[in-house]
C-alpha cells in the first residue's frame, strides 16, 4: 500500500493533534488536587472571616499554613510514587521541581509583604480581595498556556470577586470565598473528569 504525501502529512497533523491533547490533559490532571486543596482553603478562610471579621489576621496565616502542609503532603505523595515508577532519575527531577516549589511559595510571599508594604491596604477585605484575585489573574495567565478551561475559571472567578466586591455591602468575604474557592473547587472537579 503506497500512502499519498497529503495522506501522509494528514496523518502526522492528526498525530500531533493527539499528542497535545494527551499533554493538556496531563498537565490538567497535575495541577487538579492543588486547585481543590487551595480552594477548600480558599472557600473556609473567607467564610470564617465573614463570620469572624476581627479574626481575619489570623485566620488566613493559619489556613494557608494547613493548605502548604496539605500541598507539601500531596507533593511529597507524588515524588515517592515517582520515585517507585521511574527510578532515581525521576526522584532527582521531582526533588529539584520541589525546591522551585518551595522558593515560588517564598517569593509569593515576599510579593505580597513588599505589596503591602508600598500599597497599604485599607483593611482585610481588600487585602483579601487583592490577593484572590492575584491568583485568579495566575490562573487566566496558567491557562494561556495549559488550556483554556482553567483560564475560563479564573476569568470567571475575577469577574464574580470584583462584582461582589464592588456591589455588595454584607457578606462580602463570604462571597469571594464562594467564587474563588468555589471555582477552584469546581473547576479542579471539571478538569479531573476529562
Amino acid at each position: 500500500m503506497i500512502i499519498s504525501k497529503h495522506e501522509a502529512s494528514t496523518s502526522l497533523r492528526e498525530i500531533a493533534a493527539v499528542h497535545q491533547r494527551s499533554a493538556t490533559l496531563q498537565n490538567y490532571q497535575h495541577f487538579v488536587p492543588y486547585m481543590i486543596i487551595w480552594g477548600v482553603v480558599c472557600l473556609f478562610a473567607n467564610g470564617l472571616c465573614d463570620f469572624y471579621p476581627a479574626q481575619a489576621g489570623l485566620v488566613w496565616p493559619v489556613l494557608s499554613i494547613l493548605g502548604g502542609g496539605a500541598s507539601f503532603m500531596l507533593g511529597a505523595r507524588t515524588k515517592a510514587l515517582r520515585r517507585a515508577a521511574s527510578g532515581s532519575s525521576a526522584h532527582e527531577a521531582v526533588t529539584h521541581q520541589g525546591w522551585r516549589t518551595a522558593l515560588t511559595a517564598v517569593v509569593l510571599f515576599g510579593f505580597f509583604y513588599a505589596t503591602f508594604a508600598v500599597l497599604p491596604a485599607t483593611g482585610n477585605l481588600q487585602a483579601t480581595a487583592f490577593i484572590s484575585l492575584f491568583f485568579m489573574f495566575a490562573y487566566m495567565i496558567h491557562g494561556a498556556w495549559a488550556g483554556l478551561r482553567v483560564f475560563l475559571i479564573g476569568f470567571i472567578a475575577a469577574a464574580a470577586i470584583l462584582y461582589g466586591y464592588f456591589a455588595l455591602s454584607t457578606h462580602q468575604y463570604l462571597w469571594i470565598g464562594v467564587c474563588a474557592g468555589g471555582a477552584l473547587i469546581a473547576g479542579g472537579l471539571w478538569v479531573k473528569k476529562t
